[in-house]
């Protein structure tokens, strides 16, 4: 599997918390986010100095060289690194053989042939280019994870509520966000990130300053590692169209017990016959 995945995997991952209203046991402290460089050229010192000023993984905006690869192979051997694809035709076994260990690359000009390569790590780019459908349907093809592009490149456009509404209620994702703004930002909406989160069962942080955010990661993290899957079988088993969904939480001795769940899922065939 790919190292990357593997520490997606390990920042996400569930344990789940003892049943009733017990103390939680002892888990063991996992990192609460990732922290990805993005590097243009693939030099090996400045990849070595963003592994050692503890960069998770690094991503590469330029295609290497043959002689590149061949240097950071020797000489980056543990460093986990992936390539962001902006062009088809690449010799993908040669960059897995050099030591690439994941892609990051859009819908529109990758070769569906990427999607087989099991042995890479797999992140789709949505950006604003793509449809309200096509957002929707990425849930349904096999990726690892889901880049949401605002910008990166000039003349980026970034995406629209609207188009992230359509992601996250299509998505079994739950989000959580942060908003850090200044007194007088032109573009401070909380409310859209409140929107957002309270849609996908998440919770919406806004900090007064950049000191806070530390512990919110460990606490959006906690919150992660410590939550219930529940699943039912829909009375309608037709797909198509929203559906609401709300949960609600009695225990004896208890009183106003608060439930923090998605507001909803588009039904999806698959969906629906669950």
């Amino acid at each position: 599997m790919s190292k990357f995945v593997e520490k997606l995997e390990r920042v996400s991952r569930e344990e789940a918390p003892p049943m009733g209203f017990a103390a939680a046991a002892k888990r063991t402290k996992a990192p609460p986010f990732l922290l990805i460089a993005l590097l243009g050229q693939a030099v090996s010192g400045e990849m070595d100095q963003a592994a050692k000023e503890g960069a998770d993984a690094i991503l590469l905006t330029a295609i290497p060289t043959a002689d590149q690869l061949a240097q950071i192979k020797e000489e980056m051997g543990q460093v986990t690194w992936g390539l962001w694809l902006n062009e088809g035709g690449l010799d993908l076994k040669g960059l897995f053989e050099a030591g690439c260990d994941f892609l990051v690359f859009g819908a529109d000009e990758t070769p569906s042939s990427v999607l087989l390569e099991e042995e890479l790590g797999r992140a789709m780019v949505a950006d604003a280019s793509q449809s309200d459908s096509a957002l929707r349907a990425i849930d349904q093809i096999p990726v690892d994870a889901v880049l949401v592009k605002e910008k990166v490149w000039p003349g980026d456009k970034p995406l629209t509520v609207a188009q992230i509404m359509a992601m996250a209620g299509q998505s079994d994702a739950i989000i959580y966000t942060l908003g850090l703004f200044e007194p007088d930002d032109p573009d401070r909406n909380p409310g859209v990130l409140k929107r957002l989160a309270r849609a996908t069962g998440g919770e919406a942080f806004l900090p007064g300053s950049v000191q806070h955010v530390v512990p919110i990661c460990e606490q959006i993290a906690r919150d992660i590692r410590n939550q219930y899957t529940i699943g039912y079988k829909p009375s309608n088993p037709q797909a198509g169209g929203y559906r609401s969904v709300r949960v609600e939480v009695r225990a004896k001795g208890y009183k106003n017990l608060q439930v923090r769940t998605r507001s909803g899922y588009y039904a999806t065939q698959r969906q629906a016959s669950k």
